[in-house]
């Protein structure tokens, strides 16, 4: 009777703790034979509330809204938002004219000739999923008083629609494995996808694209920069790439907020094993001030808020 008593206590205690998420049913079998053993008034259960890993969010969906969808396929999500209406008017109308491989493109609101270069290359850096558009060449028409109205559009050859589209739906493939029921098991996840599988290289398809480090294999940190931000962005994280100096030398890496709205910064670039076994962590969740010793001056934007990892 004592015997049954004593089971029972054992059985109730050991399923609590596995209904509530406290062990595993491995364990579970284990920690009934081990208590079995035991004499009750040593066993020193501990049934408070545990600590547990915040889940990874929703991934996004793309958006009904055909002419929204450069948003989706480029994870301009936080950008976007963070712009002003004029901006995003003029982003609208040069990125239909991008989808289409128009040339020419007038804007909805003039930009000052002052700026133009840095306004186009703003639109530039956050071009992650269209590997077609080159901005770095540009022309534009101003109205003969320092207003910008239009701007010629270039594209490269030898980048089709086929294989963007070849990028979506590879972003949307390692977005569908990771993990799903940890933030930092899934950020983790990506990080050491593309460490262990894109090579540092200037020689490549589009070295300097998400398609050169996902697809080719093959990228410099421009191209694993934007890999990691359109795999953050897709699984539902807000997050953006910043451009700033590593000695005298322009280098990008990622920032992306977590649950508890703290940001962060990677550089999966800096992480790549580069021949080793495993990824590196060195540049990995940091703040700021973590990130200064090599990553020196980190370049603002004239147009939006950038983030902060603090």
């Amino acid at each position: 009777m004592i015997f049954m008593y004593r089971l029972a206590m054992i059985l109730c205690i050991c399923a609590s703790m596995l209904l509530n998420g406290w062990t595993t049913p491995t364990r579970f079998f284990s920690l009934v034979g081990a208590l079995a053993g035991a004499d009750l008034a040593d066993i020193d259960v501990d049934i408070s509330t545990p600590t547990r890993e915040p889940p990874a969010p929703e991934p996004r969906t793309k958006p009904k809204d055909d002419a929204l969808r450069f948003i989706y396929e480029n994870g301009m999500e936080y950008v976007y938002e963070n712009i002003s209406q004029s901006d995003r008017e003029n982003v609208d109308a040069m990125m239909k004219a991008m989808s289409e491989r128009q040339e020419y493109c007038e804007l909805v609101h003039s930009v000052s000739e002052d700026t133009i270069w840095e306004y186009v290359h703003f639109v530039h850096d956050y071009i992650c999923g269209w590997a077609h558009v080159d901005l770095y060449n540009f022309e534009y028409y101003d109205d003969g008083s320092g207003n910008v109205y239009a701007i010629v559009l270039h594209y490269l050859d030898g980048i089709t629609d086929a294989m963007n589209s070849a990028l979506q739906h590879e972003v949307d493939r390692i977005v569908a494995e990771s993990p799903k029921d940890s933030e930092a098991e899934q950020i983790k996840y990506f990080h050491d996808y593309i460490c262990n599988t894109c090579e540092y290289s200037y020689t490549g398809i589009s070295t300097g694209t998400a398609y050169g480090a996902l697809l080719d294999k093959r990228a410099v940190c421009q191209g694993y920069a934007h890999a990691m931000q359109m795999l953050l962005s897709r699984a539902g994280y807000d997050c953006v790439t910043v451009i700033g100096l590593m000695g005298d030398m322009y280098h990008k890496w990622n920032y992306v907020k977590l649950s508890d709205g703290s940001w962060r910064a990677i550089d999966v670039t800096w992480d790549d094993p580069d021949g080793l076994d495993e990824p590196r962590y060195d540049y990995y969740l940091l703040t700021d001030d973590e990130m200064e010793p090599d990553h020196g001056e980190r370049y603002g934007s004239w147009y939006f808020e950038m983030p902060t990892a603090d």
